[in-house]
């Protein structure tokens, strides 16, 4: 595989930023700088804002992810773009995303956003 390493500048919108993402080969994306969500038409997402009942439950529902291969799915903290990982930050059961005595339980706060791209 070739060397695909580049710096794109986010603070000017005058640089054009085209993506080829082959289909066969799973590819990660990250974004260092700036609120630019090039993750958009890269498959779907979903928003979610966490809530008290989030906190105190230390999972979210995620009944949208059914069916989907859960190798797949990938778990962000909207704000800061921080990728989380699962196993380590959080699992995946009965439709939940939990995050209870793992690694993730750090950054879980009251109207924080995750993005879960799946």
């Amino acid at each position: 595989m070739a060397d695909s390493s580049f710096d794109i500048d986010l603070t000017t919108n005058e640089e054009t930023i085209i993506l080829e993402i082959a289909t066969d080969e799973p590819e990660t994306i990250e974004v260092i700088n700036g609120d630019v969500n090039i993750y958009e038409g890269i498959g779907r997402s979903h928003l979610h804002q966490l809530s008290r009942s989030d906190i105190d439950n230390k999972f979210i529902e995620a009944t949208y992810l059914q069916g989907v291969v859960f190798s797949t799915v990938q778990v962000w903290i909207e704000s800061s773009m921080a990728k989380l990982s699962y196993l380590d930050d959080y699992i995946f059961q009965n439709n939940r995303i939990i995050w209870d005595g793992l690694g993730a339980e750090q950054f879980m706060k009251l109207g924080r956003k995750l993005r879960i791209y799946y």
